[in-house]
């Protein structure tokens, strides 16, 4: 993405956030971002497109704080590997914004940002390949589970998860100890 793009990117969260997705228009990004109107149309189709650049910065964002909330993580990668699926599900869910452009954009493409391949599979990769390669050098995946491609399955039980009304930690962490590891690790 181009310097321009990113900026009308970021003009409109701004926006966005100020009065809502649903009551933004072209006009309010473009006077946030200090250009005509119909130059924005020159960098973005239109409205739905800059959602889903803006979905796609949030998920970024969100990808960061992720890092940060598992830098001092279980040293054993099964714990590890449902920590971050754990975390992923409740900074997604907690996120305002995130719900907001998710609420704003029809299923199919939410599902297609956050569950295909995208950039967030890219995002997500980066927190869970570690894990992953660590258990795989371990022997301790299942056999013909692949790294690469265990990611956007993955992504799909997140999408998963963010889709169910209530969100008890322990109840999300005991789900993905009994589904999510044994279908990515080995019997111990």
């Amino acid at each position: 993405m181009d310097a321009t793009t990113a900026g009308i990117v970021t003009a409109a969260r701004a926006v966005f956030a100020r009065y809502g997705v649903a009551r933004t228009r072209m006009a309010d990004i473009a006077k946030e971002a200090q250009l005509a109107r119909q130059t924005l149309y020159d960098f973005v189709t239109g409205r739905d497109q800059l959602i889903e650049l803006a979905l796609v910065a949030c998920c970024g964002e969100l990808q960061q704080r992720l890092d940060a909330a598992l830098a001092d993580g279980p040293a054993d990668p099964r714990e590890r590997f449902v920590e971050t699926l754990a975390r992923a599900v409740e900074i997604a869910s907690a996120d305002e914004e995130f719900g907001a452009l998710s609420d704003a954009l029809p299923p199919e493409t939410v599902d297609r940002i956050i569950g295909g391949a995208t950039a967030v599979q890219a995002l997500l990769a980066k927190s869970l390949r570690p894990i992953l390669e660590q258990a795989a050098d371990a022997g301790q995946l299942r056999k013909g589970v692949v790294v690469d491609e265990a990611t956007p399955w993955l992504l799909g039980v997140i999408s998963f998860a963010l889709l169910r009304e209530t969100l008890d930690a322990r109840a999300l962490r005991k789900e993905l100890h009994t589904y999510a590891v044994p279908s990515i690790f080995a019997d111990t």
